[in-house]
């Protein structure tokens, strides 16, 4: 019993130091929303470019990127140097930095290359829009999920 007193005291301890250092991170809008985790499952599906660093995509410009968890591949559409949408392919994996940011980084197929950056990731509450910053750089990109990728 004498034991048990203290495994009850650490315990009670313990909780009360793990929920004194939570962030109470807010929204906007006032509600009290955490961001979602960052993982193969979250961020699996397919995601629109909805702004570039901080602006809108100019009209008739778009960006997709459908991210497959399992296999750690991503397709990414795009018409930005291109009068039609072209597809390019290849893997990405995330990692954790020194800093506890969650990192993405990738490659494309074909002997393309590295991305130009690797990116700090983040999900909002609801898991639906997404956050890209480049890790160096100012580069900023907004995603928003959607059902799935459109006809080309």
């Amino acid at each position: 019993m004498k034991f048990f007193r203290e495994i009850l005291a650490v315990a009670i301890v313990a909780v009360a130091l793990f929920v004194s250092g939570c962030d109470k991170g807010g929204d906007v809008d006032g509600t009290q929303r955490e961001n979602t985790a960052v993982t193969y499952y979250t961020i699996d599906g397919v995601w629109m470019l909805e702004e570039w660093n901080g602006a809108p995509l100019v009209d008739g410009t778009l960006l997709y990127v459908a991210l497959d968890r399992k296999e750690h591949r991503f397709e990414m559409w795009d018409n930005i140097n291109s009068m039609y949408p072209t597809m390019q392919s290849g893997g990405f994996v995330l990692s954790v930095d020194d800093m506890d940011r969650d990192i993405i980084s990738g490659w494309y197929d074909y002997g393309v290359g590295d991305w130009s950056n690797d990116y700090i990731v983040e999900l909002n509450g609801e898991g639906d829009r997404m956050v890209w910053r480049a890790v160096s750089g100012n580069e900023e990109m907004l995603f928003v999920e959607v059902e799935e990728l459109p006809e080309f």
